[in-house]
C-alpha cells in the first residue's frame, strides 16, 4: 500500500498511563491546532493517527471531499470585494432593507457561463441619501449598487464589473397589493428585507420582489438585459399560505431548473408558515402555483432548501424531491437540521404537496475532539440529479449567548457533505468564521441576514470519480468557491480509546469498507506496522501492545 496520502493527528501513551488520574506530563500532535483538543483529548493520551490513503486495488468510491479554491471571510486578510467588511456600525440590528444601512450585505454565489460568476450585492453598506459622503463613498455605491449582480472571476474570486442593476424596487406594485398590505396594517409595503435570485440554465436571472417574480434575459451580446419582465404575480385567488401575500409577499429564496416550457421554480422559505411553492409554465414565460412545501417547524419551507431534483426511488420516478430546513423561519438553529420532501404529480395543491421523507436523516460528524459538524444552523442545502451528495451550510451559530448560554464560544460555519439517499455524513469543510467578527454590542448577535446563507453545487464531472464545484455565500461573512473531490479516501474519527485490561481498543468512526489498525514507536519515523489484519467494523484491539512509549492510527483501505 501506497502511505503517501498518510493524514497523522496524534497523541502519545505509555502502557504505564491507564487512568484519567495519571494524567501526562505534556501532549504531542500533528496535524491539528491545539485548540482541536481543548477539553476534549483523551487523558489516556493512546497515540492516534486518522490516516487514508489509494489502494493500488481500489476499485470504488469510498467519499467525497471539499478542496477550497479561493475564499473570502470577514476576519481574514486579502479581501478583494470592496464591500465586505466587518465593520459594525451601531449596536443594535434595526435594518429594514431599504438600502441606507451602513453596514454591508451579500446574496448568492451563482455560475453564470464558463468564464464569469456572477454576486448579488444586496446593501453596499452606504446611505446613499447622506449629503456628506466622500468621493470614494459615491463611487463605490456606483460601482456596486444596492440590488446589483457583478460579475466574478472564477479564477481568483475577484470583481469584474456590473452585471445588472435590478434595484429597491423594479416594478410597480399592484394597487390590490398595496391596499392589501394597508388593510394588514403593513405600510411599509415597498420595502423588501430578503433578497435572492437564481440563473437558469439558458442565463436568465429570476429574482423576486414582494409578491412577484421577475425575469432577465441575456442580452444577445454577453450581458443581461436591465429590462424585467414579470413571469409570476401571486394574487389572492392563488392558495396564499400564512400572511405571505399581505405581510411581505416575498420570495427570499428562488431555485429555477430547466428551460422554456420545462422550467421549474420553488420559491420561498425563510419565514414562520409561509412556506415555499413549486411553480411551473406551459409556455415558458407564465407562471402558476403547483404544490406547495409547508413552513412550520422541521417542515421545510422556513428555510433554505435545494433544487428541485427528479426521484431517485425507482417506485416513484415521477416524484421530484427537495433538501430544505426550517431554520430561520421556525428554528433557533440549534434545534433543528435538514431533511428530505417530496411532491407527486399532478403536483397540486393541497392534494400534492410536499411531505417529509423519514428514509433521509442528515448525518453528523462524531468525531470528539473540538468543534465539529453537528448539522445545525442550515442556512441553505443543494444538489444535482446527477450528484450522490447534498451539500449543507452550516451558518456560524447566531445568537449564540441566548441559544446556548452566555459563557458559550460561538460556533464557525461548515460545508458539509451528504449521502443523497439516506443522509450520512460524509465529510465537512470548516468556514473559519464566527458571529463574534462582526459583533453587535446590544445584541450580542450579528445581523439576522447571517442566519441565511446560499451554497450551490454543480452537476458532476463524473457521479463516481469527478469533481464538481461547489459556491458559497453568507450575506455577512464572505463568499467562496471549491471543488468537491468524488471518489476518494477520507481520514477516520476517533471516538474512544480504552486500555483497560493491559490492552489497547481503539473504536472510530468512519466512511469506507474495511479499515486497518496500526502501531509504531516514534510519531515521526519508523514504519507502521498493521495490528492485525483489516476490519469491516469500527474499532480494533491490540492484544499485546508494547511496554514502552506507542504511537497507533487508524488507516481507511477501501
Amino acid at each position: 500500500m501506497n502511505s503517501s496520502k498518510v493524514l497523522i493527528s496524534a497523541v502519545p501513551i505509555r502502557k504505564t498511563i491507564t487512568s484519567p488520574q495519571n494524567p501526562p506530563a505534556r501532549l504531542f500532535y500533528q496535524g491539528q491546532p491545539p485548540e482541536w483538543f481543548r477539553s476534549r483529548v483523551l487523558p489516556l493520551l493512546v497515540a492516534l493517527a486518522a490516516a487514508s490513503w489509494a489502494s493500488d486495488a481500489r476499485a470504488q468510491v469510498v467519499g467525497a471531499r471539499i478542496d477550497k479554491v479561493w475564499e473570502f471571510l470577514i476576519n481574514k486578510p486579502g479581501i478583494v470585494l470592496p464591500t465586505l467588511t466587518n465593520l459594525v456600525v451601531g449596536t443594535t440590528d434595526n435594518e429594514i432593507g431599504d438600502g441606507h444601512y451602513p453596514m454591508d450585505t451579500l446574496s448568492a454565489l451563482k455560475r453564470y457561463d464558463a468564464n464569469r460568476l456572477i454576486l448579488g450585492i444586496r446593501e453596499n453598506g452606504i446611505d446613499e441619501t447622506d449629503p456628506n459622503l466622500t468621493p470614494a463613498q459615491l463611487a463605490l455605491s456606483t460601482n456596486y449598487p444596492d440590488r446589483s449582480l457583478i460579475w466574478i472571476n472564477p479564477t481568483n474570486g475577484a470583481p469584474m464589473g456590473r452585471a445588472l442593476v435590478i434595484g429597491l424596487y423594479p416594478v410597480t406594485l399592484d394597487p390590490g397589493f398595496i391596499a392589501e398590505s394597508i388593510a394588514a396594517g403593513i405600510n411599509d409595503y415597498t420595502n423588501q428585507y430578503w433578497w435572492s435570485f437564481d440563473v437558469s440554465d439558458d442565463g436568465y436571472i429570476y429574482t423576486g420582489y414582494k409578491n412577484k417574480i421577475l425575469r432577465y434575459g441575456p442580452n444577445g451580446s454577453g450581458g443581461i438585459s436591465p429590462t424585467p419582465q414579470v413571469v409570476f404575480t401571486l394574487t389572492t385567488n392563488d392558495i396564499v399560505h400564512g400572511n405571505l401575500y399581505t405581510t411581505s409577499g416575498r420570495f427570499p429564496k428562488i431555485r429555477v431548473r430547466g428551460t422554456g416550457t420545462n422550467t421549474v421554480i420553488l420559491a420561498g422559505g425563510n419565514s414562520g408558515s409561509r412556506g415555499a411553492y413549486r411553480l411551473s409554465t406551459t409556455d415558458g414565460t407564465n407562471f402558476v402555483t403547483t404544490s406547495w412545501l409547508p413552513g412550520g417547524f422541521g417542515a421545510g419551507g422556513g428555510g433554505g432548501a435545494s433544487s428541485l431534483i427528479p426521484s431517485l426511488n425507482p417506485l416513484t420516478p415521477g416524484d421530484e424531491w427537495t433538501y430544505a430546513a426550517s431554520y430561520p423561519g421556525n428554528s433557533s438553529g440549534a434545534d433543528s437540521s435538514f431533511s428530505r420532501f417530496t411532491t407527486s404529480p399532478p403536483f397540486s395543491d393541497p392534494g400534492n404537496n410536499f411531505l417529509i421523507d423519514g428514509s433521509f436523516v442528515a448525518g453528523t460528524d462524531t468525531g470528539p475532539f473540538g468543534a465539529a459538524y453537528a448539522a445545525h444552523f442550515i442556512g441553505d442545502v443543494d444538489t444535482k440529479a446527477a450528484l450522490p451528495y447534498v451539500i449543507s451550510y452550516s451558518t456560524p451559530s447566531w445568537n449564540t449567548r441566548a441559544v446556548y448560554g452566555a459563557s458559550t464560544s460561538p460556533l464557525p460555519g461548515w460545508l458539509a457533505v451528504h449521502d443523497t439517499t439516506n443522509g450520512t455524513f460524509i465529510s465537512a469543510y470548516k468556514l473559519d468564521v464566527t458571529e463574534d467578527a462582526e459583533l453587535l454590542s446590544s445584541d450580542q448577535a450579528a445581523l439576522f441576514q447571517a442566519t441565511i446563507g446560499y451554497v450551490n453545487v454543480s452537476a458532476p464531472s463524473n457521479p463516481t470519480n469527478g469533481t464538481a464545484e461547489i459556491l458559497w455565500s453568507s450575506p455577512v461573512y464572505g463568499y467562496g468557491r471549491y471543488t468537491l473531490q468524488i471518489g476518494v479516501l477520507l481520514p477516520v474519527h476517533i471516538l474512544s480509546i480504552d486500555t483497560s485490561g493491559g490492552v489497547v481498543t481503539v473504536t472510530w468512526s468512519g466512511f469506507g469498507n474495511s479499515f486497518q489498525l496500526q502501531r509504531r514507536s516514534s510519531l515521526t519515523s519508523g514504519t507502521w506496522v498493521d495490528v492485525g489484519t483489516p476490519v469491516s467494523g469500527t474499532s480494533a484491539t491490540d492484544n499485546i501492545p508494547p511496554a514502552s512509549l506507542a504511537f497507533y492510527r487508524v488507516a481507511t483501505v477501501n
